[in-house]
């Protein structure tokens, strides 16, 4: 949990942030492609650890629920590759290997806190930079 003052320093410097953000994708146009190839990696990588939960859980209800929310990253995550990788002469692939599971089989609450909180705070750094 993040102190007052982390948040208060947070909240001032990410405007920051987003505007340097900006002024380097206007000079380098091919950065903001990679921030768009980092946003789909973010969405497939919480797919891939939800379609390997699928296996741990026992409760039918709570494997549709967790299979709504596997289609709906891999969905963004698409989305996400495709743009990138449109308006760029070399398409740039998901680099599979640096992927390893966040949780043992009795942890799988871990993946949920993960998946919440990484969501969150990728649409609020998403909403603030389009």
């Amino acid at each position: 949990m993040r102190s007052e003052f982390e948040v208060a320093l947070a909240s001032r410097v990410e405007p920051l942030k987003v505007r340097f953000a900006h002024i380097v994708w206007m000079l380098f146009p091919s950065k903001k492609l990679d921030a768009v190839h980092s946003f789909a990696t973010t969405e497939y990588t919480t797919a891939w650890h939800l379609l390997y939960a699928l296996n741990v859980l026992s409760k039918p209800e709570h494997k549709r629920f967790l299979f709504h929310q596997l289609v709906e990253e891999y969905h963004h995550a698409d989305l996400f590759l495709r743009y990138a990788n449109q308006n760029r002469r070399i398409v740039k692939p998901f680099d599979h290997g640096k992927l390893k599971r966040l949780y043992d089989s009795d942890e799988i609450w871990k993946l949920i806190v993960f998946a919440h909180n990484g969501e969150s705070r990728a649409v609020e750094r998403f909403n603030a930079l389009v």
